[in-house]
């Protein structure tokens, strides 16, 4: 790698992960990014036969993904691919958690396998002020809307509760857009974990007999 990507440094790392190198390093390509401000990346590692490592070019891709995500199990609002305007910190609930959530910011969740089709979705969230609304859309900013979360004035910023909306149209593989919205130029609401929830699946139940039994 022959460059710092606006950031002064590259820092970079090497870890293996199921067989596979990965150079772990930052930059300052998210928005608002730069030298002191910068991003965790990471691109896969190829060696030549004389063991040397070929030149790493940095991207704002990244290697491919590994498997597809699971939304039916609590994740961490920082479950990020790409973002916009957040910050993270230490949640009063042990983990950490999304703050400095304003109108229009927003997280990217690539590759989710909705499978059948989701029917809800919950998110811990917390607010001393308003708080806000989660848009929910697939493979785009404005891409289409499956659900939209309400999330309420809770008395502080650490105060969570858990709110819940229903979902329609949310099946198979799709990037996810968690699109924060909300009045004001203060700060929204704080965002700790999500998971949705599947339809149930159906069981089908024979009768086993002669007609007219």
């Amino acid at each position: 790698m022959d460059r710092e990507g606006s950031a002064f440094t590259n820092h970079g790392g090497i870890i293996q992960f199921q067989g596979q190198d990965y150079l772990f390093y930052h930059n300052g390509a998210v928005p608002g990014g730069g030298g002191f401000t910068r991003s965790v990346c990471v691109e896969a590692l190829f060696y030549n036969e004389d063991g040397t490592i070929q030149q790493v070019q940095m991207s704002r891709s990244g290697p491919a993904q590994i498997r597809s995500l699971d939304p039916y199990i609590q994740h961490e609002a920082e479950t990020i691919s790409w973002s916009q305007g957040i910050e993270t910190e230490v949640s009063g609930e042990g983990t950490l958690n999304i703050w400095s959530i304003n109108n229009d910011d927003y997280i990217k969740v690539q590759g989710v396998e909705f499978g059948a089709g989701a029917a809800s979705f919950s998110a811990r969230v917390a607010s001393a002020l308003n708080g806000g609304s989660i848009e929910l859309r697939l493979d785009a900013l404005t891409g289409q809307l499956v659900g939209t979360c309400i999330v309420p004035g809770t008395g502080g910023w650490q105060t969570y509760v858990t709110v819940s909306c229903d979902i329609t149209n949310a099946s198979g593989l799709h990037d996810l857009y968690f699109v924060f919205k909300g009045e004001g130029s203060m700060d929204l609401f704080n965002f700790n974990w999500w998971c949705w929830k599947a339809f149930p699946k159906r069981t089908l139940v024979y009768k086993i007999g002669c007609k007219g039994d």
